[in-house]
């Protein structure tokens, strides 16, 4: 009895001592880990985290990093576009839920993760974490099949739900997979993460994340392994076969299919909307750009609608010539509203934002916006890239092609993800280059 008490006293010492330690690393992971739960809960999780901050900040700790300062020059323009805001009730809500790009950065210009080790704990709770949620929603979906036997419940959003979004996740399970990729020993587990992740990748149906997926993949797999012949054919072979199955099997087959088709065939039927005697007709890129007027009936696929959100873009600033300010943060719907009524769209066609983070910020916060938002993502690329991070590098790709089909940024999960992954990375290159003077 005495021998577990001793043994337990011990164990009790070395986590609290690890606690103490490595504390802020710990809160960086729990923001992290909280994302796929209600908002309450990663709400609460950013809070302690800036308030953890704030008290504990290590005096003459500050370090200046110029790329922290981008995001936060950016949300100070977010701020400021409230004064010419069409929708200033909108663009007040928009200032509470991209708060984390003032925050976040504020934070970490006195705290950083001070080592490797604490950069690896939070990669490997990561992990752990991730491939937790993916058997949960592997597990849900396969209860939902056995109740209503459709295959439906294990692709795209019904796999995670609308609300958490199965691009968002797809991007979150990428870079737990990238974690694993980058090491050079692998344990079982490891492995088994490694599986996990990347089948709910390819249920997820993310064709953006997919295709860089499996390139990022690749040319890793050919990094590690260009002086092994054998090792680095095993791998190629078992990438490429498994991408032959992506491309060829099931749902994900159909989402590509359904954008080639629309753009291959003159008529495109949909044969997953609507009902027989009531046919819904796939929208082509060519038409999203030229067509004068919609029908209720016409739908638009991935590309279409994005190509579709940047034509209204651009007549919205021709007509209304908000090239400068544009129309304040979180603002656009009414405009968006009425552009759809003009092409005679259906009505479910209002909730859809700009889907581009870029067009986003441009029509929200102007000109300005637009071009902070390509510096911070470039800078973002060039630091990665300074800094030899496998990791580091797929996010940075990652996240510039995600801003191309998604306003990433425009949700709170988004905000939380994306900041603090950017503000993580550019401290620890402030501090290696502090190190290296």
């Amino acid at each position: 009895m005495v021998n577990i008490y001793n043994y337990l006293k011990n164990v009790w010492k070395k986590v609290s001592l690890d606690l103490h330690q490595n504390s802020f690393a710990y809160l960086v992971l729990l923001v992290l880990l909280t994302l796929p739960l209600p908002y309450i809960f990663s709400s609460i999780a950013a809070i302690i985290l800036v308030v953890y901050g704030i008290i504990f900040y290590p005096k003459g700790a500050f370090q200046n990093s110029k790329s922290l300062w981008i995001p936060i020059v950016l949300y100070f323009g977010i701020a400021v576009s409230y004064f010419w805001s069409i929708t200033p009730s909108l663009t007040i809500s928009a200032l509470s839920k991209q708060i984390p790009l003032l925050l976040f950065p504020l934070v970490f210009f006195w705290h950083r993760l001070e080592n490797e080790n604490a950069l690896q704990k939070v990669k490997n709770g990561y992990v752990f974490g991730y491939t937790f949620y993916a058997l949960f929603w592997l597990l849900k979906a396969a209860i939902k099949y056995g109740i209503t036997g459709s295959t439906h419940v294990f692709f795209y959003h019904e796999l995670v739900t609308n609300d958490l979004n199965a691009i968002h996740v797809s991007l979150y399970l990428a870079l737990g997979f990238f974690m694993v990729l980058e090491k050079i020993k692998r344990t079982l587990w490891d492995y088994f993460s490694m599986g996990i992740l990347a089948l709910c990748i390819v249920l997820l149906s993310s064709k953006n994340i997919i295709v860089l997926f499996f390139i990022l993949a690749l040319f890793r797999t050919y990094y590690l392994f260009r002086n092994q012949l054998s090792k680095r054919l095993k791998w190629t072979v078992f990438i490429g076969l498994l991408s032959i199955g992506v491309i060829f099997s099931g749902k994900v087959k159909e989402r590509f299919y359904l954008e080639i088709a629309s753009n291959t065939e003159a008529v495109s039927i949909n044969q997953d909307i609507g009902k027989p005697t009531e046919k819904v007709f796939n929208v082509s890129i060519k038409d999203a750009w030229n067509r004068p007027v919609f029908n209720k009936n016409d739908f638009f696929p991935g590309t279409a609608l994005r190509v579709y959100q940047l034509r209204i873009f651009k007549e919205m600033m021709q007509e209304d010539g908000k090239w400068f300010t544009g129309y304040g943060a979180n603002a656009t719907d009414l405009k968006i509203k009425q552009k759809r009524i003009a092409y005679q769209l259906y009505e479910g066609y209002d909730v859809f934002n700009f889907h581009n983070q870029y067009i986003q910020f441009f029509a929200e916060i102007g000109v300005f916006g637009f071009l902070l938002c390509i510096v911070m993502v470039l800078v973002n690329l060039k630091t990665a890239i300074n800094r030899k991070d496998f990791v580091h590098f797929s996010f940075a790709i990652l996240i510039i092609s995600l801003f191309l089909t998604e306003s990433f940024l425009s949700r709170q999960r988004g905000v939380l993800f994306f900041t603090l992954f950017y503000c993580i990375y550019n401290s620890l290159a402030h501090k290696e280059t502090e190190s290296n003077v």
